[in-house]
């Protein structure tokens, strides 16, 4: 995915009770990875979009986290 619609998509998040992040971290975090790649380390925003993924849980998660399809016991 390109980063501007990234940020085009935090842009327009709101927060869930399951993310600590606000929206401002996470825009900030993605103008880092901007500035990563233009300057060409691209290894340093690898890391910094891990983070992010890491950080911020997608609603694809926790659907199927409510759903049932991810138990303990797996």
């Amino acid at each position: 995915m390109r980063v501007e619609q990234l940020s085009q998509t935090a842009r327009g998040f709101r927060g869930t009770h399951d993310c600590l992040m606000p929206k401002e971290k996470i825009l900030k975090e993605l103008e880092r990875v901007k500035w990563f790649l233009w300057h060409g380390n691209v290894f340093r925003a690898d890391e910094t979009l891990t983070d992010l993924m890491f950080d911020v849980p997608s609603p694809g998660a926790r659907a199927r986290a409510a759903s049932g399809a991810i138990s303990a016991d797996s």
